[in-house]
């Protein structure tokens, strides 16, 4: 998992510094690549449900070490992921919840808005602290 962590920290850095300069230079902000909309855990999923699983799967059928040893890291990092996107997204409703009921915003709803998601930069817990 920590290796995982590593190379996630380092892809998500370097879409957001694309994206960075993307809005810089006047240009549309390429897809994962805004750090004010891109929601980490759900990309990750998707990146490993869509591109890593189904790869390892078919390499597995062909070499019983990427079967054995791993598709279980490839399922690992997925259930984490999935893990972390339930944890974030709960945190997120709670704290629209506190929002709605507060008496400053008894007379307007919140928007939904993708700027209203968790940030990025909390979305990438240190395992080896406790975060996930």
């Amino acid at each position: 998992l920590n290796l995982a962590m590593t190379w996630a920290n380092q892809c998500i850095s370097e879409f957001f510094r694309q994206g960075d300069m993307e809005q810089a230079g006047g240009l549309s902000v390429s897809p994962q690549c805004n750090r004010d909309t891109t929601f980490v855990p759900t990309s990750q999923v998707a990146f490993i449900k869509f591109v890593v699983l189904p790869t390892m799967e078919a390499m597995g059928d062909f070499l019983q070490e990427v079967a054995k040893n791993v598709l279980p890291i490839v399922l690992e990092n997925l259930q984490y992921w999935q893990e972390q996107e339930v944890k974030e997204l709960q945190q997120h409703k709670e704290k629209l919840a506190l929002l709605c009921h507060s008496p400053r915003s008894l007379s307007r709803t919140p928007s939904l808005s993708m700027r209203s998601r968790p940030s990025s930069a909390t979305i990438l817990p240190n395992p080896d602290e406790g975060g996930g």
